[in-house]
């Protein structure tokens, strides 16, 4: 079980935001993602991509469309996603749609983080709770 804090950001809004580990080619890098249950897949900006020297497809594999309309293309490819919190850690292999401007934060959306745990948002104490399910496809 993991919990986590939501995040204070600024003008005293709370947002169930988190920190995860994204692992490619050239490395890791530790990004704070917003748990987004509106989001049917987990969504990364293009930048992270690049600066992971995770490779892309050539072409798109779809669009998405934000909640302000505009639509945005992406293309999907496998990252290695770690959650760490109070002594435990949780490293999976899941592909992501990196997605083009003007997304700018990650979206841990159902496909990718999401589908891979029972979570529980305990809105009056500002915590989210993580449980992994056996369905993730945990890597060592």
């Amino acid at each position: 079980m993991f919990e986590f804090p939501y995040m204070q950001l600024p003008g005293g809004i709370l947002r169930p935001m988190i920190a995860v580990v994204v692992e490619g080619p050239r490395g890791r890098r530790l990004l704070d993602g917003l748990l987004d249950t509106g989001s049917d897949r987990t969504i990364f900006p293009h930048r992270e991509a690049q600066v992971l020297g995770v490779a892309l497809p050539a072409k798109a594999d779809g669009v998405l469309k934000t909640a302000g309309g505009v639509v945005i293309a992406y293309r999907i490819a496998d990252v290695v996603l770690e959650l760490r919190a109070s002594g435990n850690v949780v490293r999976w292999k899941t592909p992501v749609a990196f997605a083009e401007e003007p997304l700018s934060i990650l979206h841990l959306g159902t496909r990718g983080f999401l589908e891979f745990f029972h979570t529980t948002f305990r809105g009056p104490e500002s915590q989210v709770v993580l449980t992994p399910q056996s369905s993730l496809p945990v890597v060592a």
